[in-house]
């Protein structure tokens, strides 16, 4: 989700799931124009972080899904830097975005990775 970026700062630091991380730091170094120094801090999902999602097949899907989203999010920055406004209802909350992540998206049992 975009949010206005009304005051400037010099740095940021970004904390998210490691399977977000690339989207959101791009998406955020966007949103900044490229100003802003950030720091990542990736954070692990039960068992599974950005070191070792290779070894779990759900890591894989977790990746495969950023890929997917990713795209989504190419496509609503594009439509806030060309509009300038927020979508007005939450982004991939239409019925064609829910239908195309019910077909491109894995579904992901959080709790096997905690086991």
């Amino acid at each position: 989700m975009f949010f206005p970026v009304k005051k400037r700062t010099s740095s940021s630091l970004l904390v998210t799931l490691w399977n977000h991380m690339p989207r959101s730091y791009f998406l955020l170094k966007a949103m900044t124009g490229g100003s802003e120094v950030i720091q990542p801090h990736p954070i692990a999902t039960g068992s599974v972080d950005l070191t070792n999602w290779y070894r779990h097949r759900t890591g894989w899907k977790m990746v495969y899904n950023e890929m997917v989203e990713f795209w989504g999010s190419l496509i609503e920055l594009a439509r806030y830097k060309v509009s300038g406004e927020l979508p007005e209802q939450v982004p991939g909350g239409s019925s064609l975005a829910t239908r195309l992540k019910q077909l491109l998206l894995f579904k992901i049992d959080h709790k096997s990775l905690h086991a």
